[in-house]
């Protein structure tokens, strides 16, 4: 019987180093079992904090909350017997509904939150629309906005789901995604009608290989020796990150934005 090797890893970005930025992503790979189903799923979720406003944007915040909410929901909807393939709809709904509640209970549209006199000049000149919003969307924007790619599986099928920038591999096709720096997070897409999660169902028996990234590794990922070693190098579950620890101090200067990452990996070996 086939098992799966999975790994998860994240790298602050050289420049957000430089500038005193937080890692902005957030990462979450967990496998559970129903029991009454009679399988084992697994989950990965990586999320991207937006840069936003620097000095005010705190996304990180967003980015760190989403993959585990996110999570609870993938194990509620299984265990309510959804199919896997839908999954995402009903995922989206949930993070968009969650956030906007989240953003209403932490800063009410009613509290005046407003940015200072010098920086509501400076945004005025660079025309970034934050003139005139409400606290409860300034919240939302400053603190919650992020990507959300991920994949969720049992053992037949393999979903992956995305919003906004990233990257996904299945065996050997990259799939680069590229907003032009406009990425369609949840928490700018709540009411929107025709938003939620682009989707690609799998057969679990023709996947190898995957890995769902932040746009961080958009240029090592161009490097197929890299790839092929975000699955072999240092073989056990913390392989990915010593992988990324190692690269960074070799070539910080393609690692300027923060990395994370998640893999899943289907062997014919036990687990090691």
């Amino acid at each position: 019987m086939s098992t799966a090797r999975t790994r998860k890893a994240t790298h602050q970005g050289s420049k957000h180093l430089q500038l005193g930025f937080n890692n902005q992503d957030g990462v979450l790979l967990e496998s559970f079992n129903i029991p009454a189903f009679g399988k084992q799923y697994t989950v990965g979720i990586v999320c991207d904090g937006c840069t936003g406003l620097p000095g005010f944007s705190k996304t990180e915040v967003g980015a760190s909350i989403l993959p585990v909410f996110a999570f609870g929901r993938c194990q509620e909807f299984l265990c309510a017997g959804l199919p896997l393939a839908d999954i995402p709809m009903v995922l989206f709904q949930s993070c968009t509904e969650f956030l906007r509640d989240l953003a209403q209970k932490v800063m009410p549209g009613n509290i005046y939150w407003g940015y200072s006199e010098v920086l509501s000049t400076a945004l005025a000149k660079l025309k970034t629309g934050r003139k005139g919003w409400d606290s409860t969307t300034r919240f939302r924007i400053d603190y919650l906005s992020a990507t959300l790619l991920g994949f969720v599986t049992d053992e037949t099928q393999l979903v992956t789901f995305t919003a906004g920038d990233g990257i996904v591999l299945v065996n050997d096709d990259i799939r680069v995604i590229d907003q032009d720096d406009k990425p369609e997070y949840p928490a700018s897409s709540i009411n929107s009608p025709g938003k939620g999660f682009d989707v690609h169902v799998l057969s679990l028996s023709e996947v190898q290989r995957v890995a769902i990234c932040s746009d961080g590794l958009k240029e090592l990922m161009q490097d197929q020796k890299f790839v092929d070693q975000m699955f072999s190098f240092s073989p056990g579950l913390f392989g990915l990150q010593i992988l990324l620890n190692n690269t960074y101090s070799e070539r910080d200067h393609l690692m300027e934005d923060d990395c994370t990452a998640v893999t899943f990996e289907r062997s014919d070996e036990p687990c090691t």
